[in-house]
């Protein structure tokens, strides 16, 4: 069965709806909102925001998803202003991998025609504010590629541990572990990445996890490759 916005979005989405909108003092000074239960204090946007902002010249914005009509990011996107951006889907079921394939597939073929991109998961991922900010917030973090943050530890803790514990060496803030959610980079060094994650599919527990694959190989891209440990571009616990 396709993993429509019936099966996985919506009903995830009402269900974050139904709790009062709270907002962590933490959130919101960030761009780009992730994960339902944070996404769902700030939907719908201000209605001061609609159109206030533009896409950067040298980003290009990407999303995978294989939902019938818009995800909750695009419609951020498009009430924000920030246009264009590439949607990469196919009517098949869905698979975590994807994000890596097709993701691959768009930079191989050369239609990035900008020197960085963002990507962030359909589903659950909003943007609340100007992308110039985060592309500058990036360029200030001296890296190649850098990687949305979270708390949880599941996959890296069970299937990798001596990987689990060469994160809590390098963390910046301890307890932070690489998100595949969201990320920001530039296109080639993304691309260089996905060739090699690409390969690694099959070798872990959840055989076609994106992020079990682009954690273990985050030694081998560090420090080119590094997370968002202080939530200064994206926010999700």
């Amino acid at each position: 069965m396709p993993w429509t916005s019936k099966t996985r979005f919506d009903e995830n989405f009402e269900r974050f709806a139904t709790y009062p909108k709270q907002r962590k003092r933490s959130v919101g000074r960030q761009t780009i909102i992730h994960r339902h239960k944070h996404v769902q204090a700030f939907w719908p946007l201000d209605p001061s925001l609609e159109n206030k902002f533009t896409k950067p010249k040298n980003l290009t914005i990407v999303t995978t998803h294989t939902y019938p009509e818009k995800s909750i990011f695009e419609q951020s996107l498009d009430y924000l202003g920030i246009i264009p951006y590439v949607v990469l889907k196919k009517e098949v079921g869905w698979s975590h991998r994807y994000k890596i394939d097709w993701l691959l597939e768009f930079l191989r073929s050369d239609k990035c025609e900008t020197e960085y991109l963002l990507f962030c998961d359909a589903r659950d991922t909003i943007v609340i504010d100007d992308l110039h900010k985060a592309l500058n917030t990036f360029h200030e973090m001296k890296c190649e590629l850098v990687f949305n943050s979270t708390m949880s530890r599941r996959g890296i803790l069970w299937n990798m541990p001596q990987l689990f514990e060469w994160t809590r060496t390098v963390a910046k803030k301890r307890g932070r572990y690489l998100c595949a959610g969201a990320f920001i980079g530039r296109a080639k060094f993304i691309q260089k990445v996905f060739e090699a994650a690409v390969t690694l599919f099959g070798r872990f527990a959840r055989p076609e996890n994106d992020q079990d694959v682009l954690r273990y190989l985050h030694p081998a891209f560090h420090p080119e490759m590094d997370l968002d440990y202080a939530n200064k571009i994206f926010y999700r616990n």
